[in-house]
């Protein structure tokens, strides 16, 4: 296959030209030889702007696939669209600087193909007219290489402390805008946290709590709903729901046997000197209508205060509440976990999870008295 841009030329044993041989047209005589050829000009064109993107404007394979679509310039692909494939065929093969690569892999007899190291590749270079020069194809492979994806964690470590030793201090933002920078999503996946890197470079900062906090949050939350569902095997389950939008993004929620969607929320706790203590409910909106268990923390967040189970939140954002906050008036507090199936059937709550007064003041009862 030619690829994307370029065509097979057929041309005798003279090397004089015989035609341009089109999809499944092989050669039929043995003296005859097939090279490259540059192929249409908008295609030829649209190469030379695809490298343009990758290396000046340093977009991704994937942003100038979607660029190119929405351009709706056609590709050689299955469905006719461009892919994060297809830009990176054209981005890294040498052939679309003129070269051809020989000895790339082996094979014996019916035994499987092996990639050779690329020490032991035959480059024939300027092999015929390329889309572009070799000093741009350089570039592109540079550009490549810088990615995070293509280098070692001591490399990235070494990338961070030299952005370190620029701006005296390192933050997610400095990270994503650096030209060099390592994105802190890659960084994530590789060390396992900001904060792990931030270790590894030497570097303390101010908002290392915060960043611990949220992680002990998470682990926090999903230790509880792995033990309730441990608790009352049969009638509660961890589902994530079916994502219906794009604007949301489902968290694992708990199922009763009855089909109601239980929300477990973990609230941080804080201080505040006009308000006395608070507690901050983060913003899952997609979350609101179901019935929630509120997880309140202790005053350092090392440990849980008190459970709430509330019918819904009817906030849409970020809010903090106190300890008289009407949200937790229309809540059943419980002490133990082992309550929250006894006050979900004593609500008779529906799939709507919506409550009626006597409901809650029903399932306070049977909480009071089951504690008595």
């Amino acid at each position: 296959m030619p690829g994307y841009g370029l065509r097979r030329l057929l041309v005798g044993a003279d090397g004089k030209r015989k035609q341009q041989l089109s999809l499944n047209q092989r050669k039929s005589i043995s003296s005859d030889r097939v090279v490259y050829e540059l192929g249409p000009p908008e295609e030829v064109q649209c190469v030379r702007e695809i490298y343009r993107m990758y290396i000046d404007e340093r977009m991704s394979h994937s942003a100038i696939a979607r660029k190119l679509n929405e351009r709706q310039v056609p590709a050689h692909t299955h469905r006719g669209s461009w892919t994060h494939g297809a830009v990176r065929e054209i981005l890294t093969k040498p052939k679309y600087a003129g070269s051809l690569v020989y000895n790339r892999t082996t094979q014996y007899l019916h035994g499987p193909q092996k990639q050779r190291p690329e020490s032991e590749w035959i480059v024939v270079r300027g092999a015929f007219q390329g889309i572009v020069d070799e000093v741009t194809f350089q570039k592109a492979l540079e550009v490549r290489d810088s990615k995070t994806w293509y280098q070692s964690n001591a490399q990235l470590i070494e990338r961070v402390r030299a952005i370190l030793k620029e701006y005296g201090r390192l933050s997610m933002k400095i990270l994503a805008q650096h030209p060099a920078g390592p994105l802190p999503s890659a960084c994530r996946k590789r060390f396992g946290s900001l904060a792990k890197l931030y270790e590894l470079v030497g570097y303390v900062s101010r908002k290392m709590p915060a960043m611990d906090l949220r992680n002990a949050l998470y682990a926090m939350r999903k230790s509880l709903l792995d033990e309730l569902v441990s608790m009352f095997p049969g009638q509660l389950k961890a589902v994530k729901p079916v994502r219906s939008s794009q604007r949301f993004r489902w968290r694992t929620m708990l199922r009763h046997r009855t089909g109601l969607m239980i929300s477990v929320r973990v609230c941080r706790h804080m201080w505040i000197p006009t308000k006395y203590q608070q507690w901050v409910i983060e913003h899952h909106g997609n979350e609101n209508r179901f019935v929630t268990l509120l997880v309140l923390l202790n005053s350092d967040n090392t440990m849980i205060d008190r459970f709430v189970v509330v019918p819904r939140i009817s906030f849409r954002r970020r809010f903090s509440i106190g300890a008289n906050d009407p949200l937790l008036a229309t809540g059943v507090p419980i002490t133990d976990l082992s309550q929250l199936l006894a006050v979900l059937e004593q609500m008779r709550i529906g799939r709507s999870g919506r409550l009626k007064k006597d409901q809650v003041h029903s399932a306070r009862q049977g909480v009071g008295n089951e504690c008595v």
